[in-house]
C-alpha cells in the first residue's frame, strides 16, 4: 500500500467502510457462534467479537475527532 498525507476529505468514507465492514464480521461472527457446538471455538468467535466492539468504540471516538476537525476547517 502506498503512503500517503492526510487527506482527511476521505475520512468520512473510510471511517464508514470500516464501521460497515465490522459491523458484517460481528454478525456473521454471531451465526457461527449459534451454529457451533465447540466450546473453544465459540469463545474464541465471542472474543474476536469483543474485540470489534472495542474497534466500533475506536471508530466512534475517530468520528467524533473527524467532526471536530471540520469545525475547525481542519485547523
Amino acid at each position: 500500500m502506498k503512503s500517503t498525507k492526510d487527506h482527511r476529505t476521505n475520512n468520512v468514507d473510510t471511517i464508514e467502510y470500516k464501521v460497515e465492514k465490522t459491523l458484517e464480521n460481528f454478525h456473521e461472527t454471531e451465526e457461527m457462534i449459534k451454529k457451533t457446538n465447540d466450546e473453544e471455538m465459540k469463545s474464541a468467535l465471542e472474543a474476536k467479537n469483543d474485540r470489534r466492539i472495542e474497534t466500533l468504540n475506536n471508530v466512534k471516538k475517530e468520528i467524533i475527532e473527524e467532526a471536530m476537525a471540520q469545525q475547525n476547517e481542519y485547523k
